[in-house]
């Protein structure tokens, strides 16, 4: 990718529950909040002055600067986007990021009319994209950045702005621009040229006989995106495990201590416990395991206390009595927070989507963090580790006087032969498949995805998919018909669920974390199936495809169950779905009518979203 394909990208950030996005190449950097010095007589949008390497810049609340009814919460976790606009930089403050994305062939539409006349000449247009169920104003940073109250240079000052931005201009091409990610405690970068997007995880589904670094492929801008699993590929542990033994940890610590205290009666120092520096160290952006680690350490705290009340009192036939249900109350709190830190540290998760040869590959990380700059001088270039005169690394940036290590990869030999076997395997079999159609004796094959319902293999084929999504809200239909579970909320499309356990007269069971709903096409319709999880992407042989018995096929009602194929040594039955007919005819016009009335209330949706976006960024003058 060239540097002027950045044209097309934005970065996605949030201004309290709004997103809002800026072109990536205005920025600089995204950091954390320095020391800003307030600057006496400024407007309210100006929260001050920081140093910005060695720089004087200004720092902008853009909340204020949109409605000044608002203003940012800064806290420890709040970021600092460094533009760059005509040779000037300057700090937003935002709350987090939320992606990076191409726009490219999304139509810019213009602001809403609520703030045409007030806050829209900072807001450039909007962009509707299929991953938001609400549009994403895009920023006008000539605008939002204009400091007309300063007072108009000298031209001695002109002058010398100008040798400044010059001097700029010729440090910037020694510098690199990276977007950097985690892998439990180490940092990684890729050149933000080699980026295409950044994206969350969604559904992703295995693929059989592929390596185990391959987690599987999930749905991109409608087509299928091979995803590798970063941690797996380097040999790190499993997350899961990691945070599980990380939290098994805590509590040996935790518990080695007490037995130690209620033996010996002699350490009850909080400062001195191993359990209690781990707790120090813990912190989290959500609002429940915030909660959590602060009931910890209220119940670690007064664990103390009363552990050096008996040292001192001398009342040790009261320990176990007073102290044992505070230790078993800790206890608990962890095995709550790991549950929780778990589903927060998967929600961090995002897949980085880079150019590599001819493909399009995913790498799924522990979290981005942060885009910055650096001089290519801080750069220390690695030794050639691969046999074609390649670094596996493009060096390794040391900031922060050492103590941040940053490792830049050079995906061509990071990635290279290992990928390289991969895809090359996977168009061996795609040839394979194309030779062997025009073979008399051929093994001609279809893909599918199969899923389980009531203990039972299903399968359709995957060109009638086109996406898999968790379970979020299902809102119930008055009077619909009883195959309709309801209605699902789809970025902003309203579309009619079906549960497959209910269509099939199988029981009920409560939706769970593995419970799935498939987004397909009935009668040329958006419709989602639900299911009680997702199993693989499987190829089969046209041979082990049957069609369904006929004692089966007169004891349904429909004829939804297409054929029955057979895997794993043909032991494995998987009974294939004809989506098309898994309504009945009169079953069909009933959907067909519901159908029309989900159309208009997407519509009728989509003018609340707009009234409603209209109403909360209205601005009076």
């Amino acid at each position: 990718m060239r540097e002027e394909d950045l044209d097309n990208k934005v970065i996605i950030f949030f201004l309290g529950n709004e997103e809002y996005g800026i072109d990536i190449k205005n920025v600089r950097e995204i950091i954390a909040i320095p020391q800003i010095t307030r600057v006496p007589k400024t407007p309210v949008y100006i929260l001050g002055i920081a140093n910005y390497r060695g720089n004087v810049i200004t720092v902008i609340d853009p909340q204020t600067r949109l409605n000044k009814d608002k203003k940012a919460k800064i806290t420890d976790k709040t970021k600092m986007i460094v533009t760059e606009y005509k040779g000037s930089n300057s700090g937003i403050i935002i709350d987090s990021v939320s992606s990076v994305t191409d726009i490219n062939g999304q139509a810019i539409e213009a602001p809403p009319d609520a703030i045409k006349n007030t806050s829209g000449k900072y807001v450039k247009g909007m962009v509707r994209l299929k991953n938001k169920q609400r549009p994403i104003l895009i920023l006008n940073l000539k605008e939002l950045l204009n400091l007309s109250h300063v007072k108009k240079k000298t031209k001695s000052e002109a002058k010398g702005a100008r040798l400044i931005q010059n001097e700029a201009e010729n440090i910037k091409i020694d510098e690199i621009h990276l977007i950097t990610f985690t892998i439990g405690n180490e940092e990684y970068a890729f050149d933000i040229t080699k980026i295409q997007e950044i994206i969350k995880v969604s559904e992703i589904v295995r693929i059989p006989d592929a390596p185990d670094y391959i987690k599987g492929i999930q749905s991109f801008r409608e087509s299928l995106l091979p995803v590798l699993d970063f941690r797996s590929y380097i040999g790190s542990e499993n997350i899961e495990k990691e945070i599980k033994s990380e939290i098994l940890k805590a509590k040996n610590y935790h518990l080695n201590w007490y037995n130690d205290f209620k033996t010996s009666l002699q350490n009850s120092n909080s400062d001195t416990c191993r359990f209690g520096k781990w707790l120090k160290q813990q912190s989290s952006n959500y609002v429940n395991s915030t909660k959590l680690l602060h009931k910890l350490n209220k119940i670690h705290n007064e664990l103390h206390q009363k552990a050096k009340t008996i040292r001192s009192e001398g009342k040790n036939k009261d320990l176990n009595a007073i102290l044992d249900p505070l230790s078993q109350q800790l206890i608990k709190l962890l095995t709550d927070f790991e549950q929780y830190f778990l589903m927060e540290t998967l929600d961090k998760q995002r897949i980085i989507v880079i150019q590599y040869a001819k493909h399009v590959i995913g790498i799924l990380v522990d979290s981005v963090r942060e885009v910055l700059r650096i001089n290519k001088n801080a750069i220390d270039k690695t030794l050639t580790l691969s046999s074609n005169n390649l670094s596996e690394l493009e060096g390794i940036a040391k900031l922060d006087n050492g103590n941040r290590l940053i490792m830049i990869i050079n995906e061509k030999s990071f990635f290279g032969k290992n990928m390289e076997d991969f895809y090359s395997k996977m168009e061996e079999r795609a040839m394979q498949s194309q030779q062997t159609e025009s073979s008399n004796e051929s093994i001609e094959t279809k893909q599918f995805v199969t899923f389980i319902v009531d203990n039972e293999e299903f399968g359709i084929d995957i060109r009638q998919i086109q996406e898999i999504n968790r379970i979020e809200k299902i809102t119930k239909l008055p009077k619909a018909p009883s195959f309709i579970e309801g209605i699902i909320n789809l970025r902003g499309e309203i579309i009619p669920v079906i549960d497959l356990r209910k269509r099939f007269d199988i029981t009920s069971r409560e939706l769970d974390d593995s419970s799935r709903v498939i987004i397909t096409d009935i009668s040329g319709k958006k419709t989602g199936l639900i299911v009680d999880r997702v199993n693989e992407v499987l190829n089969l042989p046209i041979s082990n495809i049957e069609p369904t018995p006929d004692i089966i096929a007169s004891a349904i009602s429909s004829d939804f169950i297409d054929a029955v194929g057979k895997a794993g040594d043909n032991k494995q039955m998987i009974m294939i779905l004809n989506v098309d007919k898994i309504l009945s005819k009169s079953e069909n016009n009933e959907y067909k009518k519901m159908q029309l009335k989900s159309e208009k209330q997407t519509k009728t949706q989509k003018k609340s979203e707009q009234s409603s976006m209209e109403r909360e960024l209205k601005i009076e003058e």
